[in-house]
This record gives structure tokens, C-alpha cells and sequence, in this order.
């Protein structure tokens, strides 16, 4: 290919492979600055293993007791078919081992459960500042009709100016957080919010610089596609149960039957 890499070349570069001498300790660990002063490339990052062995959780409150939230943590783990992936937040936060400033949810599907959950892990977290949903548009293609589940979650969680959801052609399944305390936590992998009835697997990493690059994404899908009218104290199309369509009838000026 005209000006671009030769893929045919020596395999070694040209460098002498045998007496190369690379010594990660000369590398920086997610810190450092060597003085040339670009924005465009950062030094390599070397993470401390972490764990030695693999680890295997059936439930989310295992999950939430067995990890580690501390600064470079970084752990790779499987999980059974009974771990729902969206109840690891809750869990933290009962066990206490978090408190919550931002949280961001990315999820193809999610369930009536996890809008509970999330509800729940709201009322623990009195310093939630946000609280964002980024879930799939096949999902809203199906879901969003009264009696589905995103009504149910727009009458729940849409409470204020923390709350913003956006669907969008995404398949992306993360969960990232930010502490009181300023850790940030991103939690990625397999599974949806919901449980699939299959074995996944899911990362935990503590990283502020990867935090900083989800969050921007999901800024920026939230910015194009977020459903909430700003201009409105609620989401514009959230579903109304029965009571509060009635009401709603009678305040627009629906007649009551009784003229």
C-alpha cells in the first residue's frame, strides 16, 4: 500500500530481537511526565497484577465482597448465569464500600428488577449527583410502549435534574462511577444489566484516565440522543399509570362526565 506500513517487512523491524533488552520497570506507572510536553501520546500504562488466580462469582453481593476498589486496581472475573450485573451497584453501596457522586449505566436491555435496583442504590446515595442511562434502540423499539419497561423506569428514576437516559445504536455494557471520595471505577464486560442465564465475564478496573474516556462517550451520546426535555420538570414521554392519567385528563380540561 502506497505510503503506508509494509506488512511483508522483517517481522523484528530490523532490531536485533535476541539482544533487545526491554525493562517494563523503566516504564512509568500511570504517572510521570517526560518532559516533551505533547497531549497526543501518553507513556504506556503497566498495571500490578492484581490477582493470581481466576476468580469465579455466581451472585452480585459475592461479586461486591469480593473486590477491591482501590486506586490501580484492575481484576478480570466470570460470573454464572445468576449474577445479574446491575445489582453490583446496589451491593456496594449496602455493603457501604461506596458512596456515590456520578453514576453512569450502559446496557442493551435492562429489566423491571434493575429499575428497582437502581432505585434502591438512589436512595442510599444522598450525594448522587447524577445518575445516566445509555441503553439500545432495538430495546426501545420494544419497550416503550405503556405498560413496558421504560415507562416503568421513567415514573421511578426520573426525579430531578440527576436523572438523563438516552437510547442509541449502541451495544455497549459498562458501569462507571465516580465516589465522594473521588475514585473513579469502570466496570465492563459481557453482560447486560440484566442477567442473560449465561456465564460472562466482567472487568473491574480503578482508572481514572479510563473513567475520563467513558464518561466523554457517554456525554456525547447523552448530548445527541437523551429523550429528557430539559425544558419540562419530567421526561416529555414518560408512561402515566391510571391515576396520574386521569389527573392529567382532568388539569388539561377533560370533561368530567358530569356537563
Amino acid at each position: 500500500m502506497a505510503g503506508g506500513f509494509n506488512f511483508a517487512a522483517n517481522p523484528n523491524w530490523g532490531v536485533d530481537v535476541d539482544g533487545f533488552d526491554f525493562d517494563v520497570s523503566k516504564l512509568d506507572k500511570q504517572e510521570g511526565d517526560d518532559g516533551l510536553g505533547s497531549p497526543r501520546y501518553e507513556l504506556p500504562r503497566i498495571y500490578e497484577q492484581t490477582m493470581k488466580q481466576p476468580v469465579a462469582y455466581e451472585y452480585a453481593q459475592e461479586f461486591a465482597e469480593g473486590i477491591d476498589l482501590s486506586p490501580g486496581y484492575r481484576a478480570m472475573c466470570f460470573v454464572s448465569g445468576n449474577f445479574i450485573f446491575g445489582d453490583s451497584i446496589e451491593a456496594l453501596v449496602d455493603l457501604g464500600k461506596v458512596d456515590l457522586k456520578r453514576l453512569t449505566i450502559q446496557t442493551l436491555t435492562f429489566s423491571q428488577e434493575n429499575v428497582d435496583s437502581l432505585w434502591n442504590v438512589g436512595e442510599m446515595s444522598p450525594n448522587l449527583e447524577a445518575l445516566h442511562v445509555i441503553a439500545g434502540g432495538y430495546f426501545w423499539a420494544h419497550e416503550h410502549k405503556l405498560g413496558g419497561v421504560i415507562p416503568y423506569l421513567l415514573e421511578q428514576l426520573d426525579q430531578g435534574e440527576v436523572f438523563d437516559i438516552a437510547f442509541a445504536a449502541i451495544h455497549t455494557k459498562m458501569i462507571s462511577f465516580e465516589t465522594t471520595d473521588g475514585l473513579k471505577v469502570v466496570m465492563h464486560g459481557s453482560a447486560n444489566l440484566r442477567s442473560s442465564r449465561s456465564i460472562e465475564q466482567v472487568m473491574v478496573e480503578v482508572d481514572s484516565g479510563l473513567y475520563d474516556v467513558v464518561e466523554d462517550f457517554a456525554d456525547r451520546v447523552l448530548k445527541s440522543y437523551s429523550i429528557v426535555n430539559r425544558k419540562h420538570k419530567r421526561a416529555a414521554c414518560r408512561g402515566m399509570n391510571a391515576g396520574r392519567l386521569w389527573s392529567w385528563m382532568h388539569e388539561e380540561g377533560w370533561p368530567d362526565g358530569k356537563s
